[in-house]
C-alpha cells in the first residue's frame, strides 16, 4: 500500500492541473494546523485480496476551498476527475460536494479505486 500512496502523491504533485490550484498543500488524513488557502487531504485503504491474487485500493481525495470559491470548487472537481481518469489505474466515482454548513470550509470529495 505504501507504494500506491507514493505513486498517488507523486502523480498529483507533478500535475500542473493539481498544483496550480492546491500548490503543495496536500496532506495525509488531516491538514496541518493553520493551513491557509485551498488544500487537499488524501486517504487510502485496501480491499481484501481476491481469489486471483489481485488487490484493489480504495482512496479518497478531499479538497477544501474558502467559502466564496464555490464555482472554482465545481470546476476543479471536473478537472480532478479528468486528471485521475486519464490514468488507467484510477477509477473515479461521483464527486460529492458539501457546502451546507457555513461554519466550515466547503469541500469536495472524490472517491476512487486504484487497480
Amino acid at each position: 500500500m505504501k507504494e500506491r500512496i507514493i505513486q498517488l502523491v507523486h502523480f498529483l504533485m507533478t500535475s500542473p492541473q493539481f498544483t496550480s490550484v492546491v500548490g503543495e498543500r496536500l496532506f495525509p488524513l488531516i491538514a496541518d494546523e493553520g493551513v491557509k488557502g485551498i488544500y487537499a487531504i488524501y486517504v487510502i485503504g485496501s480491499v481484501p485480496v481476491s481469489k486471483d491474487g489481485g488487490r484493489e485500493y480504495n482512496a479518497g481525495l478531499q479538497v477544501y476551498f474558502p467559502q466564496n470559491k464555490f464555482t472554482e470548487m465545481v470546476e476543479f472537481g471536473d478537472t480532478l476527475t479528468d486528471l485521475l481518469n486519464s490514468k488507467s489505474e484510477y477509477d473515479v466515482g461521483p464527486v460529492d460536494m458539501d457546502y451546507s454548513d457555513r461554519a466550515k470550509s466547503p469541500y469536495m470529495t472524490l472517491p476512487f479505486n486504484i487497480d
